[in-house]
This record gives structure tokens, sequence and C-alpha cells, in this order.
């Protein structure tokens, strides 16, 4: 038999300054509800975990935009067929990096798809953000991501565009 205290369950990583396995998924602490206030603002976010293992993220997940992890973001738009009769939208999403070492064009196509909604119906689509559509050839011609902020902004063509910004920082 393992070395435990009596009336303990085996349990992952036990030791006497480590419970081990936690009792639920959801985020340490006040995450939630520090997420919540900042939404409160009415400012676009995007949330960016860094987690060394799964979490239930149900209220992010319902209620912001944008969810990144270390790398990668989604970002989601809903497109509604505000018609009569069923169509197709192509919904495009493009970046611009804001500061930049090198000339960098005004928005960068990094995403589209195609949607054939029936009238009055909504979908999500979502877009995979990650580093292969922020990063570039430098100066060096080395292909690289550098911090600071880009906006990230999608519709259905190249002028009429939704946009939120996103901040990337180095460790």
């Amino acid at each position: 038999m393992e070395d435990r205290p009596q009336g303990r369950s085996p349990r992952e990583a036990w030791a006497e300054n480590h419970p081990g396995d936690r009792d639920d998924l959801d985020l340490l602490g006040n995450q939630d509800d520090l997420v919540k206030a900042i939404r409160a603002t009415g400012k676009p976010i995007v949330v960016m975990l860094l987690n060394g293992r799964p979490n239930s993220i149900n209220y992010i997940a319902q209620d912001v935009p944008a969810i990144g992890t270390e790398g990668q973001t989604q970002v989601s738009v809903d497109v509604t067929n505000t018609g009569t009769v069923r169509g197709d939208e192509v919904v495009q999403l493009h970046i611009r990096d804001e500061v930049s070492s090198v000339t960098r064009p005004v928005k960068e196509l990094r995403g589209f798809q195609r949607v054939t909604l029936n009238p009055g119906e909504t979908r999500t689509v979502q877009f995979a953000l990650g580093m292969a559509e922020l990063s570039f050839l430098n100066r060096d011609m080395r292909r690289v991501v550098e911090p600071g902020t880009f906006r990230i902004m999608v519709g259905g063509n190249s002028v009429d565009l939704i946009d939120t910004k996103l901040e990337v920082v180095t460790r």
C-alpha cells in the first residue's frame, strides 16, 4: 500500500504541500469574475489562456468573441442572412500589424470561409489565428512574430469590416 495520510484516497501528485487533483476544471481564483468585469467595460477583448492542463471555460466560450491559447487565438463572428432567400457569404479575416520593424500592408487577408445560410439563419464562423498568420519576413529574411498590437478585422469584403485588437507579448 502506498504511503499517504489515513483517510485520503490516492491522488495524482499527492504530497504534503500539494493536495493533488483539483475538485473541478474551472479557472482558478476569480479569473471568470475578472473577465466579466473587463467585458462590462464594453471594449472588445480577446482572452488568452496559458494553461498546463485543460480548464472549463464555459462563461468565456459563451460570452467572449475571441479566445486564444499560447501562439494561437480563435476569432469568432456571427453571420446572419437578413434576406428572404438562401444565400452565400464569404467571410474574410484580415490583420494589420500596427507597428512593425518593416513596412507591412495596411490589410493582410489571413483566412476566409464560405457559408450558405437560409433566410433568418445565423451561423458562427471561426478562424484560428496563430504564428503562421501573424508572422512575416523581417529584414534578415527570417520569419518572425514581433510583439505589439494587431488589428483583427472580419467582414464580407475588405472594406466593411468589424475589428478588435490583439496584443502580442513575448516572455
